[in-house]
């Protein structure tokens, strides 16, 4: 059994079984695929990757001085697999904030995927509200953050 991250191409989400959830918050955007190529512009973007195949893709942008937006998309291969993907983003994204001089590390959930949420709990993220009608299809999303 091989785990291992290496950079994100935005290619490697056509390659992914996505999540049901992840496959309707990103196919709601007709702009997606503009998305994926900046995230990879990014050098803490990142692919985690089980015997060949594409568990999670995610990363941090920064978004201008201090501040940084997470993001993921995951497979469906990821129940099997969050622990090692969980301990790479605590010791690679979040635990590096200070070192990346990153205040403030926020995300955005859709209302529906209540995993994430907790998953940003665990993390000691915090929910701040509600954003309305923020996607392209009018779902709601929440906003999280961690404070350093």
């Amino acid at each position: 059994m091989i785990k291992e991250i290496i950079p994100f191409e935005s290619h490697h989400v056509d390659l992914m079984d996505l999540r049901k959830i992840d496959a309707a918050s990103i196919g709601c955007v007709s702009e997606y695929e503009e998305i994926l190529r900046n995230f990879q512009t990014s050098r803490y973007s990142f692919t985690g990757v089980k015997d060949g195949e594409i568990v999670a893709v995610g990363g941090m942008m920064p978004m201008w001085e201090g501040v940084g937006e997470g993001w993921a998309i995951t497979s469906t291969l990821i129940h099997k697999e969050i622990f090692w993907f969980h301990r790479f983003v605590v010791r690679d994204i979040v635990g590096k904030m200070k070192e990346r001089k990153i205040h403030r590390l926020q995300a955005t959930v859709h209302q529906d995927n209540t995993i994430s949420m907790k998953w940003l709990k665990r993390m000691n993220f915090i929910e701040e509200g509600c954003l309305h009608k923020y996607s392209p299809d009018g779902a709601d999303y929440y906003m999280y953050a961690r404070i350093r």
